[in-house]
C-alpha cells in the first residue's frame, strides 16, 4: 500500500507543482514513509526458503509443524510466525488428504430413534423435558 501511495505521492507533486510534505498530506502517506527506501524479504528468507525445500524434497508428505520442529531440532534460530509466512508463500505446501464418502462409516437408521434423548446411559422420562429434541421440550 505505501508504494501505490509513494507513486500517487510523487504523480501530484510533479504534474501538481506541490511540495512533496503538501502531497503526503494529501494522499495520506507520511514523509518518513515516502522518503523510506522499499526493502525486500527474498534476501533474509533465501535460507528458510532452502532449508524447506530440502524438508520438502525428502519427506512431502510433512506439514509445517513438523518441518517447523525438525528445523529447530536442527538448530535454525528462526521462530514459527517467520517460518509459516515463508512456507504459506513459497508453493511447498501440500494439500490435505481428504477422506473419500464412501468410506465414511454409516450410521443404522433405528440408532437415533432407540438411543436416549440426552445421550446419557440411564436417561429417564425426567431428563427427556430438558432435551430440545424431547417430545415435550420446553425449548
Amino acid at each position: 500500500m505505501p508504494s501505490v501511495k509513494r507513486q500517487a505521492d510523487e504523480v501530484i507533486a510533479r504534474e501538481h507543482h506541490l511540495s512533496i510534505q503538501r502531497a503526503c498530506r494529501i494522499v495520506g502517506l507520511s514523509r518518513t514513509a515516502f522518503y523510506r527506501v522499499p526493502r525486500s524479504n527474498a534476501a533474509p528468507d533465501a535460507a528458510v526458503i532452502n532449508v524447506l525445500n530440502g524438508m520438502v524434497a525428502k519427506r512431502p508428505r510433512w506439514g509445517f509443524w513438523k518441518c517447523f520442529d525438525r528445523m529447530r531440532i536442527e538448530g535454525h534460530p528462526w521462530n514459527h510466525k517467520r517460518v509459516h509466512r515463508v512456507y504459506c508463500a513459497v508453493p511447498v505446501s501440500v494439500k490435505r488428504r481428504s477422506v473419500p464418502v464412501s468410506t465414511l462409516p454409516v450410521k443404522p437408521a433405528g440408532a437415533q430413534a432407540s438411543a436416549s434423548a440426552t445421550g446419557a446411559p440411564g436417561a429417564t422420562e425426567s431428563s427427556v423435558r430438558f432435551c430440545s429434541t424431547g417430545t415435550s421440550s420446553v425449548w
